[in-house]
């Protein structure tokens, strides 16, 4: 009995610790994805809405830099994003290109991982302040 009641509190407390900790803020993550080299920076707000600078640096001679928004959840570790503008232009956010559930993981406060289910990538996730700018891509630095 005592077995069962300690891991209903550890299960309890892991996803309060995923909201104490993410997605509230600005991050930045960068990584591939469907053979994309993709940087991003999430600036979720306390309001439940989210600013996404995308920077896709697949072909570094042709980078495209955009801004995407919507609204996000979360509930326990499943971090959910509607996407309602891509590029400043109104998009279908019923559209499952446009609807993304992310799989949270908490490393410590200014470190976490988010997990694509449809893709498979693992974006590594760190906090950062808001006049922070994306360094150039790794694979396009000389």
């Amino acid at each position: 009995m005592r077995y069962l009641v300690l891991a209903a509190a550890i299960l309890a407390a892991a996803p309060s610790q995923a909201a104490d900790v993410f997605p509230s803020g600005r991050w930045y993550a960068e990584g591939s994805e469907n053979g994309l080299q993709d940087q991003l920076i999430i600036e979720n707000r306390a309001d439940g809405t989210f600013a996404k600078i995308v920077r896709d640096s697949t072909d570094c001679g042709a980078i495209q830099t955009w801004e995407e928004s919507g609204t996000w959840t979360l509930d326990a570790d499943r971090y959910t994003e509607v996407t309602r503008t891509v590029a400043g232009n109104t998009v279908d956010s019923a559209s499952p290109e446009f609807n993304d559930m992310f799989v949270i993981k908490v490393i410590d406060s200014d470190h976490a991982t988010m997990f694509d289910p449809k893709t498979g990538s693992t974006w590594p996730m760190q906090r950062v302040a808001t006049d922070f700018t994306m360094p150039p891509p790794a694979q396009c630095a000389s």
